[in-house]
């Protein structure tokens, strides 16, 4: 992946191109109009722009607990704990797939929340599932991009 990448909140002028990303991965995320979007975004914890060479090259958002989000899987963790973080849905546009983006955001996910909460999305890296066996993370499912 290029050293370039650069990490930012969304803004309301990345709605469009949000739109249309996540409409561009589906099934791997659910289909989504702007206006859903835009409330996903306001109940969201974090939502991160991921920019290339000055272009919106992915985002994703994560979710915290007691947002109005109708999502089984969201309903899923809310049943089950009191604290975590739901990354709900990364995308990448598609001049910018297989160049290491989509990684970098959970990365960069990982890095703002500092660790300790239940997480709806962890990778499979050794580290990462390492933290898993010994303890400082339960593992509650699994996550396959299926909607």
């Amino acid at each position: 992946m290029s050293a370039d990448v650069l990490f930012r909140d969304l803004t309301p002028a990345d709605l469009d191109a949000i739109t249309e990303i996540n409409n561009a991965n589906t099934p791997a995320v659910g289909e989504a109009s702007r206006d859903h979007l835009t409330h996903l975004v306001g109940q969201s914890t974090l939502a991160l722009a991921a920019e290339l060479d000055g272009e919106l090259a992915g985002f994703c958002l994560v979710v915290p607990p007691g947002a109005d989000y109708g999502s089984v899987n969201y309903a899923w963790f809310s049943e089950r704990y009191e604290s975590f973080a739901y990354l709900d849905r990364v995308a990448i546009a598609e001049p910018f797939r297989n160049r290491g983006i989509g990684g970098a955001l959970y990365a960069e996910v990982e890095r703002r929340l500092g660790g300790g909460v239940p997480c709806g999305a962890v990778g499979g890296t050794a580290e990462v599932m390492g933290a898993i066996t010994d303890g400082r993370y339960d593992q509650v499912g699994t996550f396959n991009g299926n909607p």
